[in-house]
């Protein structure tokens, strides 16, 4: 037997495992023809079942307060709250039918007509208490309203970063083309093409970045690595993020940068050289 303090306790009736998509793994659903389901059947989760290392639960009794129940079925996982948590051990028994509360799935279609039909039963049912609904994709949603914020002040962070990097680098691009105008003259005059000048001028910048996103991965990585800690269900962060994230910067910078540098690879190698 096993006390009710190991157990997270939630109260069923006979559709609620279809009407959720609860998918039995062994035994049975409760059975309105089984009279012993409702003094005590339960069913447990994949959880309950790995916590106690039972092969076959089907059968086992626990004590919940002055009554025995007795394992009808088990249930695959699912869950009821963040990601940030472990799907507990959970104990469902049938609940009783004065409860208060009804669920109702939905089609999306046209959702507020559907809501006044439901609103009109409803009057029609307990004209004296006025229906108090919720939905439970919003809830769910609701437990991840930190983390939306978090990742809204990333995305915004990062467009800011880009944005104010993009404009250091066209600068320092217009300061080495400068610097370098009669270089890239004389290159001309020898025959190099617009292309050969474009990688002459850019690839000082690009090793620069790439020595940049070298130094960042391993801090982007711890970084990520203690936000993610916070979840019980997580991704690995491969090596191949860093290298996506490292091809990205290389792309945008190089596309910042090549407007100046093609603008002073293009222009008349005579009008540079001719006060020489």
């Amino acid at each position: 037997n096993y006390e009710e303090n190991e157990f997270q306790f939630m109260q069923f009736d006979y559709d609620y495992a279809r009407l959720m998509g609860l998918e039995i793994i062994k035994g049975r659903n409760f059975d309105e023809t089984m009279t012993t389901d409702k003094e005590s059947a339960v069913i447990i989760n994949e959880a309950t079942v790995n916590k106690f290392g039972w092969e076959d639960p089907v059968g086992l009794e626990f004590r919940a307060g002055p009554t025995t129940y007795t394992v009808i079925g088990v249930v695959k996982d699912f869950h009821v709250e963040s990601l940030h948590n472990s799907v507990a051990p959970v104990a469902m028994f049938l609940s009783d039918p004065e409860a208060g509360w009804l669920y109702l799935k939905l089609k999306s279609d046209n959702l507020s007509a559907t809501m006044n039909l439901i609103n009109e039963q409803w009057k029609s049912l307990q004209s004296a208490f006025p229906i108090n609904y919720v939905f439970v994709d919003e809830n769910f949603n609701k437990l991840y309203n930190n983390d939306e914020k978090l990742s809204e002040i990333f995305r915004y962070s990062a467009i800011i970063t880009i944005f104010i990097s993009c404009l250091g680098l066209l600068g320092l691009s217009v300061f080495t083309a400068e610097q370098k105008i009669k270089s890239v003259a004389v290159r001309k005059v020898l025959g190099a093409s617009v292309p050969n000048i474009l990688i002459v001028l850019s690839k000082e910048f690009l090793l620069l970045l790439i020595i940049s996103n070298v130094i960042a991965w391993p801090i982007a990585y711890y970084f990520m690595n203690e936000w993610l800690t916070d979840f019980a269900y997580r991704i690995n962060i491969g090596f191949g993020n860093f290298i996506f994230a490292t091809i990205v910067s290389i792309l945008i910078a190089f596309t910042t940068i090549s407007y100046q540098t093609i603008k002073s690879a293009s222009v008349n190698p005579v009008k540079l050289l001719k006060y020489e």
